[in-house]
């Protein structure tokens, strides 16, 4: 099985586009981070039993800046920062949802 998903990610990553944090995407996180609203994606609450890395919010400076729309299966914890950003269009591939 590990040898499966290995390939599965070696293929992935090989037919991939990957997206830089750049200057304009870093910008808009610093733009993001400043909502008090989404400190939640940042700091971790600490009854929460996972770890908050920031990448959510990282994601979707990424997809902003870029025009694009976000494939997701973690809809709800996106449309929170769509709430306060809402130019971020994304997709769950899995039900069919989108927004806007």
């Amino acid at each position: 099985m590990a040898g499966g998903l290995q390939n599965w990610l070696r293929q992935a990553l090989a037919t991939a586009t990957i997206l830089p944090l750049d200057a304009a995407a870093a910008d808009l996180l610093g733009t993001m981070w400043a909502v008090p609203e989404l400190k939640n994606f940042i700091i971790s609450h600490p009854a929460q039993r996972r770890l908050t890395t920031g990448a959510d919010l990282m994601i979707a400076a990424i997809v902003l800046t870029r025009h694009a729309t976000l494939a997701t299966g973690n809809f709800a914890r996106f449309h929170a920062i769509a709430a306060h950003f809402p130019r971020l269009r994304m997709v769950d591939p899995m039900t069919g949802r989108s927004l806007p």
